[in-house]
């Protein structure tokens, strides 16, 4: 890391604009998507976590070919997620543990072992990448552009057009991922036990007034419809 922030310092005091500031920015979000991507606090969140061992999940991750541990965080709220695009972390609440049974929990640990199977991090990490980059990058070099438009004009658009953008493909492409997780789970844990533990989730949700529109993530009752229409297992 101390090497790759010198030489972006060396290649900003060497090169002529607006390619050191082209070179610094790219140097830079190449940083923060290797920590994005490896997300470094998760070992610390882990080592203050409960390993969870159980046979059946250590089996259902062998026959999804995840490598991953589940660890249980002192957390009363409901959630599971992966943590990394390596997908080393899966982490559940407490509260989840307690509240799902055994089959049900194994449901919703295949969809996260899902999201890391199907790489799914690293999917949003390049997102991320390729449209601010691309947006900021075509900012930074329009001066040496030929636009008849103003230099300023044309560089708020470059910016607002790529964060524009990148809000709407998150929204959409999330969306799609928590989906494409549930289809893909349900190939190795009966459909039904990931719907129970859906609908128990959402009305626990629902009972503590809690508004799950404008969420990135789809909408409980949306979810269990498309669940019903992918076949799989059960």
């Amino acid at each position: 890391m101390t090497a790759t922030i010198g030489a972006s310092i060396f290649l900003f005091v060497c090169l002529p604009e607006p390619w050191n500031y082209l070179m610094i920015f790219n140097i830079f979000l190449l940083i923060a998507s290797l920590i994005w991507y490896e997300v470094p606090g998760a070992k610390k969140l882990a080592a203050r976590s409960t390993k969870l061992k159980v046979k059946d999940l250590d089996i259902l991750a062998k026959r999804m070919g995840v490598n991953a541990e589940i660890y249980v965080v002192d957390l009363q709220n409901l959630g599971a997620f992966q943590v990394g695009a390596k997908g080393k972390y899966v982490f559940l609440t407490k509260k989840l543990v307690k509240t799902l049974k055994k089959e049900e929990l194994m449901g919703v640990v295949a969809h996260e072992f899902a999201h890391i199977k199907l790489r799914h991090v690293l999917k949003k990490v390049l997102l991320f990448d390729v449209v601010i980059g691309t947006g900021v990058n075509m900012a930074i070099i329009v001066p040496i552009m030929n636009f008849s438009l103003d230099v300023n004009a044309m560089r708020a658009l470059f910016l607002w057009g790529a964060i524009l953008l990148y809000i709407l493909l998150r929204h959409v492409i999330w969306q799609y991922f928590e989906y494409r997780a549930d289809c893909y789970a349900i190939e190795f844990v009966d459909k039904e036990h990931l719907i129970s533990a859906l609908m128990k989730i959402n009305s626990m949700l629902y009972s503590a007034n809690f508004i799950e529109k404008g969420r990135v993530h789809p909408i409980i009752k949306r979810r269990v419809a498309k669940i019903k229409n992918c076949g799989g297992y059960g």
